[in-house]
């Protein structure tokens, strides 16, 4: 359908705000929202919104479709699938795709803002996610922010996020954890086009994790045509200990930049101890 939100506000495809405690499981599974058309001029936007604290409970976000949603001159952000707190969160087998926007703020297909203690977040698909509006925007695939605990990121596929120069895109970004797994994944056909900036992440582990161990992903196709942007394969910010191998990158283009490291494999920007090894990175002639 087509709505106008008129003012600030939010408009929620599914809002579930339920038991916040106890022994039952918080479950939003194997529901579709499609084709919304959504104009406002600020104003957030979520697909499916688990708002329940459970902070002593288990919610899981399974088996859903959130796909084909426009949003016109929004600046506020937009979220496909949100979730908050809970001592487990399984968020599996979610498809997201043909989300387009074209004014500022953050697009995010699956996104964490919680102080869950464990979150497994697996077999995940998001793509064809655009923005053609500010240049100062954002796009993630899979967005994770906050809390301590044992991280699972596994065997999610993202791809064909697109942006404007300037913009900042993640295929995969996992900030928290005590224990983090970032296995599987496979991120491909991120696409900044034309500007003057901009940057491009294909995997990122944030600095907010003890142990993280990041392997057996694919990264490949991410392109920028840029003129200063960055563009990385996958990212490493810090952290106490992070193990990344068995990783394959390839196929980063940036044919129009001019700067001094535009284009990276796998960055290592901090940390205690960080152990890579045996990894391949291929990069194109002519980048």
């Amino acid at each position: 359908g087509t709505f106008t939100l008129l003012g600030t506000g939010s408009f929620v495809g599914i809002n579930f705000n339920g038991q916040s405690s106890g022994v039952n499981a918080n479950n939003i599974n194997n529901n579709i929202v499609s084709d919304i058309s959504l104009t406002s001029t600020s104003g957030t936007f979520y697909g499916i919104y688990n708002l329940s604290g459970a902070s002593a409970n288990t919610v899981n976000i399974n088996g859903n479709t959130v796909k084909n949603i426009g949003l016109v001159t929004t600046t506020g952000s937009a979220y496909m699938i949100h979730w908050t707190s809970a001592t487990n969160v399984s968020v599996s087998n979610n498809t997201v795709y043909g989300v387009t926007r074209n004014g500022s703020g953050g697009l995010y297909g699956l996104y964490s803002a919680s102080s869950s203690v464990n979150e497994t977040v697996n077999g995940n698909t998001v793509y064809n996610l655009s923005n053609t509006g500010a240049s100062s925007s954002s796009i993630y695939g899979i967005y994770q922010g906050t809390a301590s605990g044992t991280k699972l990121f596994q065997n999610n596929t993202v791809y064909n996020l697109t942006g404007n120069g300037g913009m900042t895109l993640y295929g995969l970004y996992v900030g928290y954890g005590t224990t983090l797994d970032m296995s599987g994944n496979t991120v491909y056909g991120l696409t900044n086009t034309g500007g003057t900036s901009g940057t491009i992440y294909g995997i990122s582990r944030g600095s907010s994790a003890t142990t993280a161990n990041i392997y057996n992903n694919k990264v490949y196709g991410l392109s920028s045509t840029s003129t200063g942007g960055v563009l990385y394969g996958l990212y490493i910010v810090g952290g106490t200990t992070t193990n990344t191998y068995n990783n394959i990158i390839g196929g980063l283009t940036m044919p129009a930049v001019n700067s001094a490291i535009p284009l990276v494999g796998i960055y290592i920007s901090g940390g205690t101890t960080s152990n890579v090894y045996y990894n391949t990175v291929r990069i194109p002639n002519g980048t």
